[in-house]
């Protein structure tokens, strides 16, 4: 629609609307004075006109509302319309009502402000169709001016040597993929640092659980030797403290042996070294007993030959104990044939009994020489000295001892093909 048909079609909406509104104002008049009239017949005069006031401000309301929104979207709301319908028909009903309680003349007159309702419908009718053409004129050129925008936006993109929205999003989209690039690039070089790091100390780990166990097993067994050794030493001190037990005990035999001769009454009889001794000395006599003075001279010779030892014991056969006596083979004598049954040299051959009576005079003795001998001449000079040991229940040292001991005196402890 053009400016011109619009004008042209204002001319009419205007009578109308002027035609309305003198309607609305003479119906406004006609229906405060007929509520006023009708309530005040069972109410006070305020109250009357305020019912009127009301019934007018409620139907005149509602116009204006429409008014509004005709001007707004140009259309009027279907509940709204039927609102103020609904009002102009109860207005209609309440002069209706006077009309034919005061005079049936007046029945006609409460059709006035239906008129003026359907004036009002009409108008705004024309008024929203005019809204919308306008509004609708509107987008038509708000779109041609659209067009003609972007019409001209083609053109300079056309001529402008840019990138175009297109390019620009497919370099983005490159540009993305190479960030993404980098970044995985980045994080899989930090999974490869990690698992080495893992790698690393896991290795570091292993080298110290290693060392640890090789600690440990340095320790057990450096225990295990102390412990080895503290055995041997113990049986060492075992060993020592047992020879230092035979060694006093026979100090104290070879300190008893002479003092058994000096018994009361008559004299004792002599051991074999004894009588060896008194062959070896024969104007050297045993002391009386019953005289305290040879009794006190025999103590004070005991005294001195226990200072002469140095360990409290007589030399058998001379010399002191640590010197072993002189041997048949060191004289130059054959130790088998160098002593006879009487033990006087050059008697004849002796027996068994003999030699063993003579040796056990001349160093051997008693005790673990005498029992390694028996042993030795049990089993023959090829036993071992562990065997010797184990069969008498002393140390490998003390049967050694003895037995080199034996063999510088010329007994024949060990085999001939040694």
């Amino acid at each position: 629609m053009t400016e011109t048909e619009m004008t042209r079609a204002a001319a009419p909406q205007r009578l109308v609307l002027a035609l309305g509104g003198a309607l609305t104002v003479l119906s406004m008049a006609w229906t405060a004075w007929s509520v006023v009239d009708l309530v005040g017949r069972a109410a006070p005069t305020p109250v009357a006109c305020a019912v009127a006031v009301a019934l007018e401000l409620a139907w005149v309301a509602l116009v204006a509302l429409e008014w509004q929104q005709v001007h707004r979207t140009g259309r009027t709301p279907r509940g709204l319309a039927a609102a103020g319908w609904g009002t102009a028909a109860v207005v209609v009903g309440v002069l209706a009502l006077h009309g034919w309680m005061s005079h049936w003349s007046l029945i006609p007159l409460a059709l006035m402000p239906l008129g003026a309702k359907a004036l009002w419908h009409w108008a705004l009718a024309s008024m929203a169709e005019e809204v919308r053409e306008r509004r609708a004129a509107a987008q038509r050129a708000a779109a041609e001016t659209r067009a003609a925008a972007e019409e001209a936006a083609r053109r300079v993109a056309e001529l402008d040597t840019g990138l175009t929205e297109a390019q620009q999003a497919e370099l983005a989209a490159l540009r993305r993929q190479a960030a993404y690039a980098r970044a995985r690039a980045e994080a899989e070089a930090e999974v490869r640092l990690a698992e080495a790091e893992v790698e690393v100390r896991l290795a570091e780990a292993e080298a110290e659980a290693q060392r640890r166990r090789e600690e440990i097993s340095h320790t057990l067994q450096r225990e295990a030797m102390l412990r080895s050794t503290d055995l041997r030493m113990a049986e060492d001190q075992a060993d020592m403290e047992i020879l230092v037990r035979r060694a006093r005990l026979e100090r104290q035999l070879r300190l008893a042996r002479p003092v058994l001769g000096l018994t009361t009454g008559s004299p004792a009889p002599a051991a074999d070294a004894d009588v060896d001794q008194e062959q070896a000395e024969p104007g050297k006599r045993r002391p009386d007993l019953d005289d305290p003075t040879a009794v006190d001279a025999a103590w004070a010779d005991i005294a001195r030959r226990l200072d002469d030892d140095g360990e409290g014991g007589v030399a058998v056969g001379g010399g002191t104990p640590d010197t072993p006596p002189a041997t048949p083979a060191e004289l130059g004598e054959d130790p088998l044939e160098a002593r006879g049954g009487g033990g006087t040299p050059g008697s004849g051959p002796a027996t068994g009994a003999d030699l063993d009576r003579d040796r056990s005079q001349d160093g051997v003795g008693g005790g673990t020489r005498q029992r390694v001998w028996q042993a030795i001449r049990r089993y023959g000079p090829a036993v071992s000295t562990r065997a010797v040991a184990e069969e008498l229940g002393v140390s490998r040292t003390t049967v050694r001892t003895h037995r080199e001991a034996l063999a510088r005196q010329g007994y024949p402890v060990y085999d001939a093909d040694r």
